[in-house]
């Protein structure tokens, strides 16, 4: 007998959410899940105040449904967002808190020290992610904060991202290979990123074939062109998310896929004006 996964529940404070899709009705039916009913959102709040009986149940409902209605508002503003990223992030919102024991944040490194909820919910979507046959591959790549775009194209009359892909950094900016300790630098043969605003200049064809120069306009980055960094494509720079595996790093310059260098060229040449490009961290 087949079951109706297309649900409503009526929350007390966002009133009707719809479960989107029957994945998460599943997620949400399951009794990791289900155990977030008798765990309460405030920890000891109610011995004062009788009325804080919120549970970590309706947050991870009501924190999803706020994340549908994030999605249709950038959807509104043009940001390209797939279907499959749009059910990721709300796996990853759903399930954020599924990690918190007892009394939540009040007894968290009281029962248990040393262990913080964010990575008992790390475990529990990764074996969520082996008993769903690899579905939450996405989401998790997005609660861990490792699906990352870092590419995009920002039209500052719009205020819209219209496009975004993947982009390499300096080979020298890791620290003991590692993206999460970052290293710049101006210095020639340093062969790390340099942090700061860009002036696209003109194009050539070099040893990667297309390439626009770049001229650094401030201090952190005033050498671009004596260090010869320059946007180009590569064709080990994919378009999709490969985590964990990394992605090529290049000698200092940002490398992108070679389909997405023909998109920013089609912006480049079109531009009656120069085109800004920024390096942050």
């Amino acid at each position: 007998m087949s079951t109706n996964k297309r649900k409503i529940i009526n929350d007390p404070i966002y009133g009707f959410v719809t479960i989107p899709s029957e994945l998460i009705y599943d997620l949400i039916n399951h009794p990791y899940f289900q155990r977030l009913r008798r765990i309460k959102q405030l920890g000891l709040t109610n011995l004062v105040y009788p009325g804080a009986l919120h549970t970590r149940f309706h947050h991870a409902i009501g924190a999803m449904h706020l994340m549908q209605e994030a999605v249709l508002t950038l959807r509104q503003k043009e940001v390209n967002i797939s279907e499959e990223e749009e059910q990721a992030v709300l796996i990853a919102i759903l399930l954020h808190d599924i990690g918190h024991g007892p009394f939540s944040h009040a007894l968290e490194h009281s029962i248990v020290k040393g262990i913080s909820h964010e990575w008992l919910s790390s475990l529990f979507m990764d074996e969520l992610n082996k008993e769903f046959k690899g579905k939450l591959k996405l989401a998790i790549q997005v609660f861990n904060n490792s699906y990352k775009k870092r590419f995009f194209v920002y039209n500052l009359k719009t205020g819209t991202v219209e496009q975004s892909s993947l982009v390499s950094h300096g080979i020298g900016s890791n620290i003991n290979g590692s993206d999460e300790v970052l290293q710049f630098s101006n210095t020639p043969s340093s062969l790390q990123t340099s942090l700061g605003k860009y002036k696209i200049g003109t194009s050539y064809y070099g040893n990667f074939g297309l390439a626009f120069r770049l001229y650094g306009l401030d201090k952190t980055n005033d050498r671009a062109y004596e260090r010869a960094i320059v946007l180009h494509g590569h064709s080990s720079i994919p378009t999709e998310e490969t985590y964990p595996i990394r992605i090529s790093e290049s000698f200092g310059c940002p490398s992108v896929a070679p389909s997405f260098l023909e998109t920013l060229t089609g912006y480049i040449r079109d531009s009656q004006k120069p085109i800004l490009m920024w390096i942050y961290n």
